[in-house]
């Protein structure tokens, strides 16, 4: 065999993660909760804020501190999938944002 054709071992299979597709693995599932919040209040055509994303995690059990949910939104903001406002505009997917979280379901 070539090195080109050398196949490596293969690893023991990683335990399912909470994530919607394989290819997206390396997101939390706090990340895809505050997407899927923020493509739902897309949907309905109004800004979300963090409260209600907190709120909405508690709801569901979901730990998640106001620390947290600010990291993520400005990891999001930084990678252009949501625009963050500041004061009580809270925040808005953007449209790559919106792509990822409908890929990430196929």
């Amino acid at each position: 065999m070539t090195p080109n054709t050398m196949r490596m071992p293969l690893s023991p299979v990683a335990p399912l993660q909470l994530t919607p597709s394989p290819t997206t693995s390396s997101r939390s599932p706090a990340f895809w909760f505050v997407l899927e919040q923020l493509f739902h209040a897309s949907q309905a055509r109004t800004p979300i804020g963090r409260d209600t994303l907190l709120q909405l995690a508690q709801d569901i059990h979901l730990p998640l501190s106001q620390q947290e949910v600010r990291t993520l939104l400005k990891e999001m903001d930084a990678e252009g999938l949501v625009r963050v406002s500041r004061g009580r505009g809270g925040s808005q997917l953007t449209l790559a944002g919106r792509d990822l979280w409908l890929n990430g379901q196929e």
